[in-house]
């Protein structure tokens, strides 16, 4: 194939090889011969290249005639990202939601290293939180 990136509407970068698995082969093999014939028998004399991005164009233009709705890769910036999962039902972390919260840690590479329980959970408080209720005591007292 053409192992190069081409430019989608939506202004998004797009590797054409992966986009090509959910091409139809069909208006890929008639965009490629529009291309030749184009390129060989009658050049425009605006058009700077014959190149992926000339087909990719073509082809986009053939997929809105035949299934009168637009290719996904070029109109979607996201298509090729996996969307973030929604949870099934909400989680209930009880009463006092901060007795439950851990801290991970992950070492260079990104993998998970380990899991701490938060600070809250142990029962430890702020040392600004502790300062601040030894100042109140001092001013109640005076």
């Amino acid at each position: 194939m053409f192992h190069t990136s081409v430019l989608a509407s939506s202004g998004n970068v797009v590797d054409f090889d992966r986009a090509s698995f959910l091409m139809d082969c069909e208006l890929l093999q008639a965009s490629i011969a529009a291309r030749d014939y184009e390129r060989d028998h009658a050049p425009r004399w605006d058009c700077c290249g014959y190149g992926a991005q000339w087909v990719w164009e073509e082809y986009c233009e053939l997929h809105l005639e035949k299934y009168d709705e637009y290719f996904i890769p070029d109109v979607d910036p996201a298509w090729d990202r996996p969307s973030v999962p929604v949870p099934a039902k909400p989680i209930d972390l009880g009463e006092r939601p901060e007795l439950n919260l851990r801290m991970p840690v992950w070492d260079r590479n990104g993998r998970l290293v380990a899991v701490y329980p938060s600070p809250l959970a142990s029962g430890r408080r702020d040392r600004h939180q502790v300062r601040r209720s030894q100042r109140r005591k001092r001013f109640d007292t005076a």
